[in-house]
């Protein structure tokens, strides 16, 4: 095998370059999509406080409207972080689907499940 010149890589430095960029970028990608998750709940508790005071749906209490700078911080926050766990779960979900798990090389050969014959 020819020794790689000075500037260029061997393909086993080359492949790990190419993955360790592909595990940032998916790490930033998941960062991203926790973030607007999080703003997204927000917005969505916002648009249902100001709905309810149209609708009426739920009586909320003067208590909530806590701190008078910001009413109804701490459930803006709430609906939020349950709206980036939902969304978090389901994005999971759904990226299992769309692209499952292969085994790699270190991996064990699946076994095959042998169920005892029936005596009768």
């Amino acid at each position: 095998m020819r020794s790689p010149g000075r500037y260029q890589l061997s393909s086993k430095e080359a492949e790990r370059k190419t993955q360790e960029s592909k595990d940032l970028w998916g790490g930033v990608f998941a960062l991203l999509v926790g973030i607007a998750l999080a703003v997204g709940g927000y917005i969505g508790a916002n648009l249902m406080i100001e709905a309810n005071k149209v609708q009426n749906w739920v009586s909320l209490p003067p208590e909530l409207a806590w701190p008078p700078a910001a009413p109804f911080l701490a459930f803006k926050l709430a609906v939020g972080l349950v709206a980036m766990l939902i969304g978090g779960a389901l994005f999971t979900v759904l990226y299992g689907l769309a692209s499952p798990v292969r085994p790699g090389e270190h991996d064990a050969p699946a076994t095959r499940l042998r169920m005892p014959k029936e005596r009768r």
